[in-house]
Formats: C-alpha cells, sequence, structure tokens
C-alpha cells in the first residue's frame, strides 16, 4: 500500500508541474478570457501544491515514525477541493467565455437597435424574421438587422435627397446654436438626416403598399458601419428633427389623398 500512494503521489506531482509550466509559459502569450483560464489554473495548482505538500509531509513523518496524519485527513481535503474547483473553473473560462461575451455583446446592440428595427419591422411579411422568447441574444441580432436590412431596402425606392438636405440643414442650425444639446457633431448632423430621409420614406411606403416607384436620389450610407447603425436608431427614436421630417411626410401623405 505504502508504495502504490507514492507511485499515486509522483504521477500527481509529475501531471501538476506538466501542467504549471505549460500555463505560466502560455500566460505571456495569450489575452482574454484565455488568459483568465490559465490564472485559474495556476491559482488552482497552487492550491494543488498545498495538498500535495501535506500529504507528503504526512508520509515522511509516519516513516519517521511521527503521527501528522491530520495533514492528510484534515487539511489535504479543503486544499484539493479548492484545487479542483479553480482549475475545472480555469479550463471551463475560456470555452464559455467567448460565447458569453458575444452574447452580452450581441444583447446590447439588440437593445440598442430596437427602434429602428420598431420603424422598419413592419414593411415586412408577418412571418418573415420572427424573433422567438427562447432565441439567444446572437440570433436575435441576426434576425432583427436582416429586417432591418429588409426594410431598407423596400424604402430605398422612396429615399429623397431633399428630405435629407433640409434635415441636415435643421441638425447643422442646431450644432451652431448650441453644440451641447441634440446634435454635437457634422457627423451625428449627417445621421440624424438620414434618419429623417428614412422616416419620411416609411412613411411613403405605407401610403403607396410597397408599389413600385422610380428611383430617387437619396441613398442611405449609416445603414452599413455597426456604430452608425446605432446612431441611425437613437436618431430615429430621439431626435426632434426626425419627427418634425415624419409628421411633414404624413401631412403630404393626408393631403395627397383628399
Amino acid at each position: 500500500m505504502r508504495e502504490m500512494i507514492v507511485l499515486y503521489m509522483v504521477a500527481h506531482t509529475a501531471a501538476t508541474v506538466a501542467l504549471a509550466v505549460m500555463s505560466v509559459s502560455w500566460l505571456r502569450e495569450v489575452r482574454g478570457v484565455t488568459r483568465v483560464g490559465l490564472i485559474l489554473l495556476v491559482v488552482g495548482l497552487t492550491f494543488d501544491t498545498g495538498y500535495q505538500i501535506a500529504k507528503y509531509t504526512a508520509m515522511a513523518a509516519r516513516w519517521n515514525a511521527v503521527d501528522w496524519d491530520f495533514l492528510s485527513t484534515d487539511v489535504s481535503p479543503p486544499l484539493v477541493m479548492l484545487a479542483g474547483v479553480t482549475t475545472a473553473a480555469g479550463f471551463a473560462v475560456p470555452r464559455v467565455g467567448p460565447p458569453a461575451v458575444d452574447n452580452l455583446r450581441a444583447w446590447k446592440r439588440y437593445r440598442l437597435l430596437k427602434p429602428l428595427w420598431a420603424e422598419l419591422r413592419t414593411l415586412r411579411a408577418p412571418t418573415e424574421g420572427i424573433i422567438r422568447w427562447w432565441d439567444p441574444p446572437v440570433v436575435r441580432l441576426a434576425r432583427q438587422e436582416i429586417a432591418i436590412w429588409d426594410g431598407v431596402l423596400v424604402c430605398s425606392p422612396y429615399l429623397d435627397d431633399q428630405v435629407r438636405t433640409t434635415a441636415y440643414a435643421e441638425a447643422a442650425a442646431s450644432l451652431a446654436a448650441d453644440g451641447t444639446r441634440g446634435v454635437r457633431s457634422p457627423h451625428q448632423a449627417a445621421v440624424v438626416a438620414e434618419a429623417a430621409m428614412l422616416a419620411a420614406a416609411r412613411v411613403q411606403v405605407l401610403r403607396d403598399g410597397r408599389a413600385e416607384v422610380p428611383a430617387r436620389a437619396g441613398t442611405l450610407e449609416s445603414i452599413s458601419p455597426p456604430h452608425r447603425m446605432v446612431l441611425l436608431s437613437r436618431a430615429l427614436s430621439s431626435s426632434p428633427i426626425v419627427a418634425r421630417a415624419r409628421r411633414q411626410a404624413t401631412a403630404r401623405t393626408a393631403a395627397g389623398r383628399d
């Protein structure tokens, strides 16, 4: 029995040393959640080293007719428990971490794009791009962006550059008057102008029932870069210039029906 215990401990020590050397060497090479996992592995191996020291000490004491068995029965079990939990977390974090981070980012973007999605989703067939409650955030975001792109395609023939020019002039005037509120930069003014053009186009699509019309001069540049799409969504929900363009388009639509 003595030899078997010694063999087990030697094998355990060899495995621990090999894993520790690999973990420490890779710590300099990786970043992010992989580095966090390696740090947890090193911490777990430190607890495991304490476990091994307690075991070896108890064994050596027994061979010298000294009763230090409490090191084996009372001290080492908590140490190996902490080592097992921490080491398992070190292996799990690099596998679980990236998907969790991706879903967190997707959920944040999904929430930020909701105003733009709400503006355009009614232009699609009701059965297209349904987002179910059990869909993970990355799937929700993918379907949401597909709905947004499809809505933009429907609105594209109605995009009127004159609406954008007028809205940009208003946004630029607001920027010149007070740069601390509302529009804060020429870049944001351009996004607000495109949001106004899109909102007006949506009103006309609903009026015409998605009938084919000649394409106009307007183009929507804010829909492609991810950060500008978020700004476009924010402008649709909060900008008074966009709200004014939407009301004017609705008034023109009502006048045309009369």
